[in-house]
C-alpha cells in the first residue's frame, strides 16, 4: 500500500498541540490520548484525526483529510530562527508535495506526480541536488528540522491525539485580539505574532 501521510514537521520541540493551534488559528479538542506513533502514520487515521509527536529537536504533526493543509497559514510557525516543512506523502497516488520555510520566510515549494516536477518555486535546496527521490528529500527535511524522520522513530514512541475542530473564524479573532491588546496594554507589551496570507497553488 505504501506510506500515505500529510502534515507538517517544526522544529519548535512540544508535545502539546494548542501551542501550535494558537498561532494556527485553529480549534482543537482535547487531548483523547497518547498512542504508539505508528498509529500516528497509519493508513487509518481518521479524517479529524490529528497526531503530535515530540522529537529530538521539534515536533511531527499528522493530520486527517478533513485539515486545510493546504489553506492553513503556517508561515508564522517559522519565525523566530525557526524552520518548518509542510508535506505530502502519497506513495498510492505517487503525488508529492513540499514547502519549506525559515524564519518568516517561504523558501522552496516543490510538486511532483510519478516523479514528474509540475510545480515549483523558489530556490533549488541543497538537498534537491543529492539526486535522491522527492519522498527521501522529504524524509530528510523532516530530519534536519526535527532530528528524527519518520522512519528512525521507535513504533513505540508516543504520539498524542487530538481532533481538528476546524478554523478560526476572523469574527472570533477580532474578538480574541481585542482581549489580548486590552491585557498587552495594560502590561505594555507588543504582540510577537503576525498573520500572513499565503496563496498556494494546487
Amino acid at each position: 500500500m505504501g506510506l500515505n501521510l500529510s502534515g507538517f514537521a517544526t522544529s519548535i520541540k512540544t508535545s502539546d498541540l494548542s501551542e501550535i493551534a494558537k498561532v494556527l488559528n485553529i480549534k482543537i479538542s482535547e487531548q483523547l490520548g497518547k498512542f504508539a506513533f505508528e498509529e500516528a502514520i497509519s493508513g487509518f487515521i481518521e479524517d479529524d484525526d490529528i497526531y503530535i509527536t515530540e522529537t529530538r529537536n521539534g515536533s511531527i504533526i499528522t493530520v486527517g483529510m478533513n485539515f486545510p493543509i493546504f489553506e492553513t497559514v503556517m508561515c508564522p510557525l517559522s519565525e523566530n530562527e525557526n524552520k518548518l516543512l509542510r508535506f505530502i506523502i502519497g506513495e498510492t497516488s505517487m503525488i508529492f508535495f513540499l514547502e519549506y520555510h525559515e524564519n518568516g520566510r517561504t523558501l522552496r515549494r516543490k510538486v511532483v506526480q510519478d516523479y514528474d516536477v509540475v510545480d515549483e518555486e523558489g530556490k533549488t535546496l541543497e538537498i534537491e541536488y543529492s539526486g535522491e527521490d522527492i519522498d527521501e528529500v522529504i524524509m530528510q527535511l523532516i530530519q534536519h528540522i526535527t532530528g528524527d524522520d519518520i522512519y528512525s522513530l521507535e513504533p513505540e514512541h508516543l504520539s498524542i491525539k487530538y481532533k481538528y475542530l476546524g478554523k478560526i473564524e476572523k469574527t472570533e479573532i477580532s474578538i480574541q485580539d481585542k482581549e489580548k491588546s486590552q491585557l498587552n496594554h495594560k502590561a505594555n507589551i507588543k504582540p510577537w505574532w503576525k498573520f500572513w496570507k499565503i496563496i498556494l497553488k494546487k
